[in-house]
């Protein structure tokens, strides 16, 4: 038994060790799996009604697949032509107002944050709160920084093309063979484990597919809801501000406030015509207490169902798991914390079911159907 784990850790060690140099390239087979999951709904959908009589065309997987990734590209393209638009025209907006006019809007407000930023020892006597702002911006706002920032974005842009051809060309076989990931992953497994490793990819292959459907459900409800209690409202830039809100909320419990402070920054930004105190505060509660009541919802009704319910774990462990995903890699960890924690519970269960406390924190896996 000693021997077993020795030979499983040893294989391990070497397989990760071989995963991380070539890991750009499992990032792509990665990525291509999680468009493979969101995909397999719209497969199954082409699968079963395509057919063309007078054509004389049948639903064979390969079509299925290159239809299924058209409608992803679609999908994703008709979010970008609803979202790029409405980002350009506010920094258009943006670009128009004058320094002076913000500063003249917040006049009174920027001095109460002064008086309370000296109390507190956060701006130093004889400065504001705006000086302070402006000396740690000009930090960040230096030609040779620029220059840094438009090579990284030529260079990410790059990197997207070719990942982006990568993944899509990927994505098609994992569409159109459905057992082929699982295959490749349970070839790297011993021969005794191959069951184990299949069962471990199937079990992951639902859980994740539930937790992807249900993100996407969880930004459709985002995206209306916004929309349409700020049109109702008046509040300006009612799609921006929801689209925004959706996208961000992919991040867990940190999401929403990032969402909110965007909706604040636009609405006041987009107002600087009002009166601060008896026109934009006014309007600013608005946006805040229905940010309240969707996060309200979402916490209590939508995401127990998405981070719960879905990938079967209890809420307290996605908390928890959240936090450290934060302290491991920030933001970026926050979003992958609880797909990557789905994984080690599967796994743990098909590998390692014989210690108690692998078998206490994957008992809820067997409700897996």
């Amino acid at each position: 038994m000693q021997g077993r784990y020795w030979a499983f850790g040893i294989t391990s060690v070497i397989a990760i060790a071989i995963l991380w140099y070539f890991r750009t390239i499992v990032s792509y087979v990665l990525i291509a799996w999680v468009v493979s999951l969101l995909g397999q709904p719209i497969m199954k959908f082409f699968q079963k009604y395509l057919k063309i009589k007078k054509l004389h065309i049948r639903a064979n997987n390969s079509l299925c697949a290159i239809l299924t990734l058209a409608t992803l590209i679609l999908v994703l393209s008709g979010l970008i032509a609803a979202f790029v638009p409405l980002v350009v025209q506010q920094a258009n907006n943006l670009a128009q107002i004058k320094v002076e006019n913000i500063m003249l809007a917040l006049d009174e407000p920027l001095k109460q944050l002064t008086v309370w930023g000296r109390q507190f020892g956060l701006v130093h006597q004889g400065m504001t709160i705006s000086d302070e702002a402006m000396r740690a911006a000009s930090k960040y706002i230096e030609p040779a920084r620029i220059t840094d920032v438009f090579r990284a974005i030529i260079a990410a842009a790059g990197n997207l093309v070719v990942g982006s051809i990568s993944v899509l060309f990927i994505s098609f076989f994992f569409l159109k063979e459905n057992k082929m990931f699982t295959e490749i992953v349970s070839g790297f497994a011993p021969k005794e484990y191959e069951d184990n490793a299949r069962e471990a990819v199937s079990d992951t292959t639902t859980l994740l597919s539930r937790y992807f459907s249900g993100l996407l459900l969880q930004m459709i409800f985002v995206i209306f809801f916004l929309t349409t209690i700020f049109l109702v409202l008046g509040v300006k830039n009612a799609l921006l501000i929801a689209i925004f809100a959706a996208l961000i909320n992919i991040v867990p419990y940190l999401g929403p406030i990032l969402g909110s402070i965007f909706a604040i920054f636009i609405t006041i930004s987009s107002n600087l015509e009002l009166d601060f105190y008896t026109q934009t505060v006014p309007l600013l509660l608005k946006v805040g207490i229905t940010f309240a009541i969707m996060q309200f919802i979402n916490d209590w009704i939508i995401q127990p169902v998405i981070f719960s319910n879905r990938v079967l774990a209890h809420p307290l462990e996605i908390f928890l798991v959240t936090l450290a995903g934060a302290k491991v890699g920030s933001i970026g960890g926050m979003i992958l914390a609880i797909p990557v924690y789905t994984v080690l519970r599967v796994v743990g269960r098909a590998f390692f079911n014989e210690f108690k406390i692998i078998r206490k924190m994957t008992n809820s896996l067997d409700e897996i159907v």
